[in-house]
């Protein structure tokens, strides 16, 4: 009977031991599946939709005064007097420079008593002739005389009206650059200007397109010629430095007529009312324009597009919950920033925009909905 009782006991741990190691070898087995199998990566995703959008084009450029005049004088002379306040608006045909006068109104009471000569002269002939005193061709010349004395009193009176430097134009002028008792040099092209004057109202704003640009607007032109209206006709939008919105207004004038062979661009310009003289020439600004009219399209934040070369992508989630790599067209921004995809996305696709350094096409994922507006 003890015999037996020991068979049994021995039967029983064996069976234990057994069991014991089948179950260990099920647990590594389904650990190391568990281990094997990829897991998926948690994203953020939002979810794409289309949007009425207004596409923006922007350049950057700087203002310039509509007219701008170097003010010089027409005779050279002394300057006995400055009749302006450095910096303050001016009229057209105000004077602002005063010169020594006197050597002027001396050389017009000399080039008078010349032309009083002359004409006496002239009146003598005349009654000579009848009498054959002289003969004709002494009458021309004396007919000559006159005329060379009435043009030499012309250019002198002339010279004493130069003697006063008026503005030519109506606007806002610089500090004066030479003072009370210095010589000007008159009547010269290349001498140096006295001063400058600037007008404000309205003021040009100058930017430049690349040649891709013009490209872009002469075949977006082509291929609607209804809906796109001519560059003149186009509104524009410019914002300044310390400003956080697209503020002043204005419309595009001019383009120019070829482009610049060392730049490879073309030059631009707009023009704004500037009643306030808010803007000043020489000012940095930033100039957008809508070159068609709004449509529906799906937009994104620059943030979540990638660069490979000269392509750009962005990352979605299939079907199958792992990342496809996907190539899109990119557009001009709308007013709030985010960027206008033209063509690689579409409406109810998840756009993958959280730990996009990590990700690898193919990979699995876990779609996590990103908030509204994220």
């Amino acid at each position: 009977m003890a015999i037996a009782s020991n068979t049994q006991r021995f039967a029983a741990s064996a069976l234990l031991l057994l069991m014991t190691i089948g179950l260990s070898a099920c647990q590594q087995q389904e650990t190391a599946q568990q281990q094997q199998a990829p897991q998926a990566m948690p994203v953020k995703v939002l979810n794409l939709a289309t949007e009425n959008v207004t596409e923006w084009d922007e350049f950057t450029g700087r203002f310039q005064a509509a007219k701008r005049v170097d003010v010089k004088a027409r005779v050279s002379g002394f300057i006995e007097s400055v009749t302006f306040n450095d910096g303050q608006l001016i009229t057209k045909g105000q004077v602002l420079y005063e010169l020594d006068k006197r050597p002027f109104q001396i050389a017009l009471d000399s080039a008078e008593a010349q032309l009083k000569l002359a004409r006496k002269e002239l009146d003598r002939g005349q009654n000579l002739v009848k009498n054959n005193s002289i003969s004709q061709e002494q009458l021309d010349e004396r007919l000559q005389q006159l005329q060379v004395a009435q043009a030499n009193y012309d250019q002198a009176r002339l010279n004493l009206e130069f003697a006063s430097v008026t503005a030519p134009i109506t606007g806002r002028i610089d500090r004066t650059y030479v003072n009370e008792g210095n010589l000007v040099v008159g009547g010269n092209a290349s001498g140096e200007p006295l001063t400058t004057i600037v007008t404000t109202n309205p003021i040009h704003f100058y930017f430049s397109a690349s040649e891709t640009t013009v490209l872009n607007y002469i075949r977006r032109q082509i291929a609607q010629p209804d809906a796109i209206k001519r560059e003149d006709a186009w509104p524009v939008f410019v914002k300044l430095q310390d400003e956080d919105r697209f503020a002043h207004d204005g419309t595009m004038d001019f383009t120019s007529n070829s482009l610049d062979f060392a730049t490879g661009t073309i030059e631009v310009r707009a023009v704004f009312d500037n009643p306030d003289n808010l803007l000043q020439p020489g000012m940095f600004g930033r100039l957008r324009l809508s070159p068609l009219p709004p449509y529906d399209a799906i937009t994104i934040e620059d943030k979540w597009v990638m660069s490979e070369q000269n392509k750009k992508y962005v990352y979605i989630v299939n079907g199958e919950n792992k990342a496809e790599k996907r190539y899109v067209i990119l557009g001009g921004t709308t007013e709030a920033g985010l960027r206008i995809i033209k063509q690689g996305l579409t409406s109810g696709e998840q756009l993958v925009i959280g730990n996009l350094q990590m990700i690898q096409p193919g990979a699995l994922l876990q779609p996590v909905p990103a908030k509204t507006g994220a």
